[in-house]
């Protein structure tokens, strides 16, 4: 079974996935991203702050080599 899942990235990081994955793939680049277990992941919604977000979006960037660590 399979869930939709809405995301809300920054504009930088949405064009940088959509450079990798190229035209029309994003959503089967992100599905392949696991970083959580889904299971874990529950019923659990929130709001992160920004120099979290940052972390993440760098995380994302340096796990697909965009940027050196």
């Amino acid at each position: 079974m399979n869930k939709r899942l809405n995301i809300t990235l920054p504009e930088q990081t949405a064009r940088l996935i959509d450079r990798v994955a190229g035209k029309g793939r994003r959503s089967s680049l992100i599905n392949q991203i696991r970083t959580i277990d889904k299971r874990r992941l529950g019923k659990r919604l929130g709001v992160v702050r920004s120099a979290t977000m940052k972390q993440v979006d760098r995380a994302i960037m340096i796990s697909f080599a965009l940027i050196d660590i």
